[in-house]
């Protein structure tokens, strides 16, 4: 998963400006699960799409029913997975503006 995951960041990131503006809407997975509907109307805005007062009403149903959905809580990794994980991956973090989490739970800009 290491390296596929740099591979595959390494190919959008080198590739994204390939794609032509307006074909991609970025989306953070923390803004999506923080405000799910802003997250899906800035992406129906910005591929100006007119439909999404139409759609809304399926969004809020399918969140209303998933509302209950509680999330599985992820084991504390180890010094040594932290330490893989920034090396390999230092790069997306750079690139997509995350913080890197330090072993021994120190958290670096």
């Amino acid at each position: 998963m290491l390296r596929f995951y740099a591979q595959l960041m390494q190919k959008l990131l080198s590739d994204k400006s390939l794609i032509p503006a307006g074909n991609l809407v970025e989306v953070r997975y923390e803004d999506l699960d923080k405000e799910p509907l802003a997250q899906l109307r800035k992406v129906y805005e910005l591929w100006v799409y007119p439909e999404f007062a139409e759609a809304e009403p399926a969004f809020r149903a399918y969140l209303d029913s998933i509302s209950g959905y509680q999330k599985l809580a992820h084991k504390q990794l180890d010094d040594s997975v932290i330490t893989k994980i920034n090396r390999n991956w230092q790069f997306a973090f750079d690139a997509l503006g995350y913080k890197r989490i330090e072993p021994a739970g120190k958290v670096k800009a």
